[in-house]
Order: structure tokens, then sequence, then C-alpha cells
């Protein structure tokens, strides 16, 4: 079978995606270490400096990663199935029981996706004889920097200087606090690898809506309804896991024949729209609007999530006054 022609919005991606490595490439090494002493204190035992050479990390680098780290730990402990959502859903699983993945490979990422959820910032050991161990990316505190250090670069587009360990800087990116562990404790770095998926493959798109919830200036509607966007994507991280548990995405993986691919694709889809939802409802995080958001957008997430992938794929909306579009279009093209 031929390959399948990229979108528009993939190909504007890697476009992006080049740019930044050539920009990051042409800085010093020195303005990209973490001085932080304050990180250095919180945590003595880990390595905070990281150089140019060290620092950005690609999608498939981080999952790698992971893939490669012992998380058996973890696995007596996940929850594989919860009840099915839905009469339809429910009915359907009480005559023919539960639905399941259908390759052992997709079972394994499965499980490598809730013990994921499951591994703290700074935890892990890496597997020998893995290509993670091969390549000297065996210190789980300093790769994980790494992928938010990702993350903060990309979103904000700072590359001056690798984001500390411990800061106000991390509320830039929608953390609540100075450092993004006390976020991260209930999903673990399950939510930082689907960021630097985002980041990584969707970061037209997904700029979009970051730069619409940080109150961007270029986007004057967003004035008073920003929102916190880190912890928008740890809760749609938590509906995607949810959502595997109690069979929503199972069909569709089946269907892909890829767990990650579709977990990935369904994470981006979930954002955007809630990013529609907030923009057309005029929400506010002051109007008590950001839980409720969420809770309506994983409704419709849990009821179709074919149209979360699809949404995946298309393109972000944004006033028509803002992005010069004709009035009732509303969505940026990439």
């Amino acid at each position: 079978e031929g390959k399948r022609k990229k979108t528009k919005e993939e190909e504007e991606d890697e476009i992006l995606f080049a740019r930044a490595e050539r920009e990051w490439g042409q800085l010093p090494s020195h303005a990209l270490v973490d001085k932080s002493d304050q990180a250095n204190a919180v945590m003595p035992e880990q390595k905070t400096k990281v150089s140019y050479a060290d620092f950005f990390l690609g999608y498939e680098e981080a999952l790698e990663f992971f893939r490669d780290t012992d998380l058996s730990q973890h696995a007596a402990s996940i929850v594989l199935r919860t009840p099915p959502k839905g009469c339809f859903a429910a009915l359907r699983a009480r005559l023919l029981g539960p639905l399941e993945l259908t390759s052992e490979d997709m079972k394994r990422d499965r499980e490598v996706a809730l013990c994921i959820a499951k591994t703290a910032l700074g935890q892990g050991v890496v597997k020998n004889d893995t290509p993670s161990h091969a390549a000297g990316n065996t210190d789980a505190g300093f790769m994980h920097l790494r992928m938010l250090q990702t993350v903060f670069a990309q979103l904000t587009g700072d590359k001056n200087k690798a984001a500390a360990r411990i800061g106000g800087h991390w509320e830039r990116v929608g953390f609540q606090g100075q450092d993004p562990a006390t976020d991260l404790r209930d999903l673990g770095m399950f939510s930082v690898l689907q960021m630097v998926y985002l980041v990584n493959k969707h970061l037209a798109q997904i700029k979009t809506v970051f730069k619409f919830s940080a109150e961007d200036p270029a986007f004057p509607s967003s004035q008073g309804h920003g929102y916190p966007f880190s912890l928008l994507c740890i809760a749609v991280s938590k509906l995607c896991l949810a959502s595997v548990r109690n069979g929503t995405l199972i069909p569709a993986v089946n269907k892909n024949g890829s767990f990650f691919t579709v977990a990935n694709k369904f994470t981006a889809g979930v954002l955007i729209e809630f990013h529609k939802h907030w923009v057309t409802k005029g929400c506010s995080v002051t109007g008590g609007d950001f839980q409720s958001a969420i809770e309506a957008v994983s409704a419709r997430a849990t009821s179709s999530p074919d149209a979360m992938l699809s949404a995946s794929e298309g393109r972000v909306y944004q006033p028509p006054r803002e992005t010069g579009v004709d009035e009732g279009q509303g969505f940026a093209e990439f």
C-alpha cells in the first residue's frame, strides 16, 4: 500500500518543528543551561542542568524512553477495565462481554500507558539492553525535565534559555504553581508525554489553543477568558485513559492497529473541541466554567469518540474577526 498523503496541518507542523530545531541549534549551549539553585536544592539527587545537546526531545524518543523504563512496579496496581459508559454500551457488554484489544502489541502499549500514568516526575529506572540505555538516556529526572522543557519552549517560543525545574515560569503554560510535579501527581508522566506529542505533531493547532488560553494580545476576545492550559491537558489525558478503560476507544484502536496513535489523536481532538466550546460559549474561569466545560466536552467525547479523532485533523475555531475569514467560518487555516 502507498503511504498516506500528509494533511496540510501535518506539513505545517513539520515545517514549524524543523524551524524550531534550527533555531535551537544556533544558540550557544551555555544559554540553555538550567542554573536554578532552587531546583538543585529541591531535587539534589537529580540532574537539573541541561545543555542544548541534551535539551530538545521528540515524541518518538520520549515514548521510547518510557517503553525502555522498568514499569513493573506499577503493573499490579493498574486498572485495565471499568464499566462501560452509556446504556447501549452496558447492554452490549452484558450480552457479548467487554470490548478487548485484538493484538498483544496493543495490549502491551495499553499497559505501558497506564503504568506511565503512575510514574511520578523524576522516577523510573531504564532497563539494560534497551535503545535508551545504549544512547545514555538513563536518568529519569533528566529525561522528564527535557520533556517539560520541550513543551515549555514550543508553546511559549522562548528558546533562549531552558526552563528551570522550579519557578514561576511554569504558570505561563498553565500549571498552578512553581513546581509542575504538584499538578502531575494524579496522572503521573502520561499527560506530559501527551503534551510532548501535541507540540511535536500538532504544533500549529495547539499553539492557537494555547495562545487563547494565555490571553495573548493577538486574540483580543481572549482577554478575561483565559484558562490553565496544562491543567486542561492533564484533564483530557485523564479522559483518554478513562475512555480506554471503559471501552469507548477500543474499537478505534482495533481498527487503527496502534494504541498510542489513537490515544494521541483523541487527546488532540478533545483539546480542539474544548477550545471551540470555550470560545463559542464565552466561558471564563472567573465565571466558574472550567470544570463544567470539561464535563460537557467529556460527555460529547464519550458518546462520539470518532468525532474527536476527526477533530484532531481539523481546524481550530477562532472568532472570525481575529482570523480574517468570513463571518460564520470561524476557523484558523494551517
